[in-house]
């Protein structure tokens, strides 16, 4: 089972920080926090293609497009079995 989070480009300055300072997003680059581990990882739609998983394995970050043009990230987390 997995949870979604997806990012909102409204929720970012116009310099690509968010509010809350968890995540970064320049381009088609977007810097996620893991809400698992809290490592910084990196997915950029050019290197990664577009999808790239922590080192925890807990959490697959993914960028479609860049936040200006109107593109989309999202965070997916696993969810712990019961």
């Amino acid at each position: 089972m997995t949870k979604s989070e997806k990012l909102k480009p409204e929720a970012f300055d116009k310099d690509g920080w968010q509010v809350d300072q968890k995540d970064d997003w320049q381009g088609n680059n977007v810097a996620f926090t893991c809400r698992a581990c809290g490592r910084v990882f990196i997915v950029s739609g050019r290197i990664h293609s577009g999808r790239r998983t922590c080192k925890c394995g807990q959490s697959e970050g993914f960028v479609k497009g860049g936040r200006k043009s109107g593109g989309s990230a999202w965070l997916v987390m696993k969810e712990a079995a019961n």
